[in-house]
């Protein structure tokens, strides 16, 4: 095995207890990197911080490999280690014929085909479920009535936020996101339409009573504004706290799994969903790349623990009424993938303050309903009627 990735995978699902089965596939010897800890799992060490000591592997590595390990990467893994196995027997055996590679090739498949498990106490489980709810405060929206009916923002669930252009739905996303990061809680926002130094303006302009205009042209008296250098120093705080990594122009799903991977967020925010790309995949249409991009994201969330939020488009053709599902680009695979989807609607004409509808069109384990904030387009922030807390 060549891989240190997938041996790690395999090696972290063992030392969780699970696949336990499939180690009777393998031997030390085809670990090239982690052998050590497969001998010793066999002979039934379970223990990570006692196999550790017995190689003399910092406490840090070995977390490093159990942290490694998600559901939907272990087949993947075994795929990996199956196509190699399968490359090697075709390389030692040329003159074969196609019956023998044929048959070959089906006990590779074979071999390494791994099946579920029931859970053993769905009840207990769940129990433990409410008693952490309990003991953890609820991550915020900062949006009192959005909180109250979505309970916060949530692991494992996909959250859609649809509007028409210029509504606000960028700025809603990221004020939420950013809203999670006060919080202490880790956030990878992805801009796929905005540079870095637009978002910065953005941010910029909460703070400021700096005409947007002045701050685009770059007056020269700019930093002898009142609140200018205050403003700058909230931000450069904001950042320096590391919980909101902006990652400019990311648009590979793999690189995204990635980086979750390595820096464990509780939210992931993408701007937007139309710019999502999947490596060298191609879609026959629109329909297919975005029932794809959906699926995708709901498994992300699920499987790498985290709340997936995405801002989406309204068909342009819609009337100017309020929103519904149906109006969502490719709506099929948005509603039946996600959790939660968020309508915004503006009601009247742009200006400074902008009366917008937000409705909860779906939630799958709670209510619905239409909640009415304030969207202050200067400084691009949304305000709840009631206030923020």
């Amino acid at each position: 095995m060549v891989n240190p990735d997938v041996e790690k995978i395999l090696i972290a699902s063992w030392l969780q207890g699970e696949h336990l089965s499939d180690l009777s596939l393998f031997t030390p010897e085809e670990f090239a990197i982690y052998g050590g800890i497969v001998d010793l799992i066999k002979k039934g060490l379970t223990s990570p911080m006692d196999i550790s000591k017995a190689i003399g592997m910092r406490a840090a590595d070995m977390s490093g490999i159990i942290t490694s390990y998600a559901p939907t990467l272990y087949d993947s893994a075994i795929g990996v280690i199956c196509n190699e196995q399968a490359k090697a027997w075709r390389m030692n055996h040329q003159n074969a014929t196609p019956e023998e590679t044929i048959e070959a090739m089906k006990g590779f498949v074979r071999k390494h085909v791994s099946t579920p498990r029931p859970p053993e106490d769905p009840v207990q489980d769940y129990i433990d479920e409410l008693d952490a709810r309990g003991r953890e405060p609820m991550i915020r929206t900062g949006i009192y009535h959005l909180d109250k009916l979505l309970c916060g923002i949530r692991r494992k669930e996909l959250t859609a936020v649809g509007a028409r252009p210029s509504v606000g739905k960028s700025a809603f996303i990221q004020q939420v996101s950013m809203e999670v990061a006060k919080q202490q809680k880790k956030v990878l926002f992805f801009p796929l339409e905005m540079s870095r130094n637009a978002l910065v303006q953005r941010l910029f302009l909460r703070y400021v009573n700096v005409p947007q205009y002045e701050i685009r042209n770059g007056k020269a008296d700019l930093w002898k504004r009142p609140g200018v250098s205050e403003a700058i120093d909230k931000l450069q705080e904001f950042f320096s706290a590391g919980n909101w990594l902006v990652f400019e122009r990311c648009n590979d799903l793999k690189t995204i799994k990635e980086l979750i991977r390595i820096h464990r967020p509780h939210m992931i925010a993408i701007d937007q969903l139309e710019q999502l790309r999947d490596g060298d995949k191609v879609f026959r249409d629109k329909r297919e790349r975005f029932s794809h991009m959906t699926r995708e994201l709901q498994a992300i969330s699920l499987d790498l623990d985290v709340a997936v939020w995405f801002a989406c488009q309204i068909n342009r053709g819609a009337d100017n009424s309020a929103p519904t599902m149906a109006n969502l680009k490719e709506s099929g695979s948005i509603e039946e993938d996600s959790s939660n989807v968020i309508l915004l609607h503006r009601e009247g004409e742009r200006g400074v303050d902008q009366r917008i509808q937000l409705e909860v069109a779906k939630q799958r384990d709670g209510e619905c309903g239409v909640i009415e904030l304030i969207f202050k387009a200067p400084k691009f922030t949304f305000y709840g009627t009631e206030g923020r807390y």
